[in-house]
């Protein structure tokens, strides 16, 4: 049997976590009580944390992302790091508060969450030796010392002169004082997540000897002259993003970190707020591996260094209910969950609301962002496109059939749900989720089933039809104003010479059967995984406790899992290469002869002893519905995510096809003059 996964630093992992997903809470609770932040009283518990949205230059789209999730139930909203001054930014796209061209839409934003009764926090941010991100500013960026970061690729940063910490500091305090003059009800400065400050406070990145660092008293001076001199320069509430553990080796002790914390507060800070981790760290933070409530325990020891002051969790709580467990069960004044309100806007609502799960994929939220593209959700495509796509009431409902409850599907049949629409689900199989429901049976990814069963239960609540085991004939869909096929793909097969001596299975059959076998011995014996994709690398993570060994084979020369989430797909990688596990490449299986792969890699002939196969050379469209009969029929249809084009296909695709295609067909439907059936 190979070796089990390893989630090092992750605390919590491989027991269920105590804020983890349990009986609903009816709405009120600690999560509906006040507290004071400075000044201000906040009115309730869980805010929205801060997201680098990608489209804060469009004060209308950022004020309508915004002011859904006020009235959603976040008690206070904070915004996406603002850059304090241009070298301080992470990418290019990033914000430069207070130049003169970002006013006027962060200005729109503002008055959008004080037309919906909302507070709104502008978190304050440099970048440091982050700054030259990908498509960020070309100068060599600024840092405590000329110390690169690992993607750097030896770019080295410039260490920073006096006159530059004098200047950062000044820039600090001149954003703040025009975050007030915007209209901001707060500012949050971000020392978290390896950025400049957090840069000065570790000794892994500040080797100065100066007043600057050399001890850790001096290396926290840069942090405490920042918010000492935005104190000076606003009343506003001030609250800090500090990093409750860096996750990095080298970097502050707990101790280090908890003595800032009280420095901070001693400075002028009236809140604080804990994140963990940085960029560049190896231990998992946000992702789905990591089980709900894991960071909790860090972020209580520091709101217990600092009695009396508020102290604000986060990172992988992810609803109502977990959110009002952490603060039954910590010293916590309140919780920050980011991601979650864009999975639902109304995450924080609880009562009888079933939000849908953000399943922690990271693929068009936080892969967005580093890429400075503008995030969305996969489970919710509506996430930044509200303006797009508003959720008005429709005049006139229509009939709609959705062939395929995969991700594309029951995104979009909910959204035509919610517009009013009557919406009936046909799915061919016995359960509902398509691909999402496959990929819930990975290893980790068990919050997919989440949002499945939140999508099926919202469905049904909005008296949606949900047909399981069902392929609707053409008369039957013909039936309906219109028909969306969202039917998906299947898995490609193989044509393999092999003498039978060798169980092969699709990496559909691969993960029901992984599913349905309890864990113990190592029944799949030397497995071999025929793709180099997602797919097979999950499939391969997946199955090590099964197998005494794993071979990966991919014919092309692109690396394992290209394509897929760059801040997850080393997850499932890390596990294989910890166990040991054999990646060949270019290769091609040239036959199977009495539990051996012949094969062919790099031009070379090698053997493989294998006792199971996966063919996981991806999927093609499950072509289900005659569409040139729904043709004849005269019915309006579309076809969506992987029924249309199974090349390069993800969920965000998927979802955020379907969501314009049902909006578009719904559209078509409304506008035409129908006939009487």
């Amino acid at each position: 049997m190979m070796a089990a996964r390893s989630t090092a630093g992750v605390p919590g992992s491989g027991r269920p976590s105590s804020a983890g997903p349990g009986a609903r809470a009816t709405a009120g609770g600690l999560v509906c009580t006040p507290w004071q932040f400075g000044t201000l009283e906040v009115p309730g518990r869980i805010l929205m944390g801060s997201m680098h949205t990608g489209f804060e230059r469009d004060g209308r789209r950022l004020g309508a992302f915004y002011r859904e999730r006020v009235v959603g139930g976040a008690a206070m909203i904070i915004t996406g790091g603002y850059a304090v001054e241009l070298r301080g930014r992470s990418v290019a796209d990033d914000i430069v508060i207070g130049l003169p061209e970002f006013d006027g839409p962060l200005s729109e934003s503002v008055r959008c969450v004080h037309e919906a009764g909302g507070l709104i926090s502008a978190q304050l941010f440099h970048a440091g030796r982050y700054s030259r991100g990908p498509g960020g500013p070309s100068e060599r960026p600024l840092a405590p010392t000329a110390i690169p970061w690992r993607p750097a690729r030896g770019v080295e940063p410039v260490e920073m002169t006096e006159q530059d910490i004098a200047d950062t500091i000044a820039a600090f305090a001149g954003a703040a004082k025009h975050s007030a003059e915007l209209g901001y009800d707060a500012v949050e400065i971000s020392a978290s997540e390896g950025y400049l400050i957090n840069e000065f406070c570790s000794p892994r990145t500040n080797k100065r000897t100066d007043a600057w660092g050399g001890d850790s008293f001096r290396r926290r001076h840069f942090a405490r002259e920042v918010v000492a001199a935005v104190r000076t320069a606003i009343d506003l509430p001030i609250s800090v993003r500090l990093s409750g553990d860096d996750l990095m080796p080298g970097s502050s002790t707990p101790e280090e970190v908890d003595e800032l914390a009280r420095v901070l507060v001693e400075a002028g800070a009236d809140a604080l707020s804990v994140g963990v981790g940085w960029h560049e760290s190896t231990t998992p933070t946000v992702q789905f591996s990591v089980p709900h409530g894991a960071w909790l325990p860090v972020d209580d020891r520091v709101a217990r260094a600092v009695p009396g002051t508020p102290v604000i969790g986060s990172n992988r709580v992810v609803s109502h209910d977990e959110a009002e467990q952490a603060l039954a069960g910590t010293s916590l004044a309140a919780v920050a969950i980011a991601r979650p309100f864009l999975a639902d806007p109304d995450v924080a609502l609880g009562g009888g609301h079933v939000a849908i799960a953000c399943i922690g994929c990271d693929e068009a939220c936080i892969d967005h962002s580093l890429w400075g593209k503008p995030i969305s959700c996969l489970v919710n495509p509506r996430a930044g496109f509200e303006t797009e796509f508003p959720l008005d009431a429709v005049d006139h409902a229509k009939s709609l059939a959705v062939v395929g409850s995969g991700p594309a599907g029951l995104a979009a049949a909910l959204d035509a749900a919610t517009r009013g629409h009557r919406v009936t689900v046909f799915e061919r199989d016995a359960h509902f989720g398509g691909q999402l429901r496959l990929a819930s049976l990975v290893t980790d990814k068990q919050d997919y089933a989440l949002a499945i069963d939140a999508w099926v239960t919202r469905l049904r609540a909005l008296g949606a039809n949900l047909v399981a085991g069902a392929q609707p004939s053409v008369e039957e869909l013909s039936g309906f104003d219109a028909v969306l096929v969202t039917t998906g793909v299947e898995a490609r097969t193989a044509d393999i010479d092999t003498d039978g001596s060798v169980r092969i299975m699709s990496y559909e059959q691969a993960l029901e059967d992984a599913a349905a076998t309890p864990a113990g011995e190592a029944d799949l014996g030397r497995l071999l995984v025929l793709g180099g994709g997602g797919v097979a690398v999950d499939v391969g993570a997946t199955l090590l406790s099964r197998c005494t060994a794993v071979t990966l084979v991919r014919r092309g020369s692109k690396r394992f899992a290209a394509g897929t989430s760059p801040t997850t797909r080393w997850i499932p990688l890390g596990e294989l290469y910890a166990a040991g596990a054999q990646f060949l490449q270019p290769a091609n299986l040239v036959r199977v002869r009495t539990n051996v792969a012949e094969l062919m890699v790099d031009g070379e002939p090698k053997s493989v002893p294998v006792d199971t196969l996966v063919v996981a050379t991806g999927s093609v469209p499950a072509d289900t519905v005659d569409l040139k009969a729904l043709d004849r029929a005269g019915t309006p249809y579309r076809v969506a995510g992987g029924a249309r084009n199974a090349d390069q296909l993800n969920g965000v695709r998927s979802t955020s096809e379907s969501l314009r295609a049902v909006r578009e067909l719904l559209a078509e439907v409304v506008s035409e003059p129908q006939p009487v059936r």
